[in-house]
């Protein structure tokens, strides 16, 4: 039988992801949706948010720690864009793209330096 039952750092993530997303990102996705202003660039909303989770290590979260990353497997990065995706999709997809693709580019072609 498999044991889908997270991890103590999983359940870190989670909670820390969670916590991100409803504080940081729900009052901004709450202004973009309901504003009438199609000239609206919802970047300018959303570039500190973005800053924040990378503070947090959500941008980093497969790159190998001997690389600078935190070392973080696939089900941990699902684990953060699940409760990220719960409070919006678009902003998980954008973080998916992000870590997905860098953390690849980065384990496979970076040096120390």
């Amino acid at each position: 039988m498999i044991d889908f039952s997270l991890t103590q750092e999983q359940q870190m993530w989670q909670s820390l992801a969670r916590d991100f997303a409803q504080n940081k990102i729900g009052p901004i996705v709450q202004i973009i949706e309901e504003s009438n202003n199609l000239e609206m660039e919802p970047w300018d909303f959303c570039k500190q948010v973005f800053y924040k989770g990378a503070e947090l290590g959500f941008t980093s979260l497969m790159v190998p720690k001997e690389l600078g990353g935190v070392g973080g497997n696939c089900i941990d990065l699902a684990v953060v864009l699940e409760e990220i995706g719960a409070v919006d999709v678009s902003i998980a997809c954008s973080y998916f793209n992000l870590t997905a693709a860098m953390s690849l580019f980065v384990s496979r072609a970076a040096t120390q330096e």
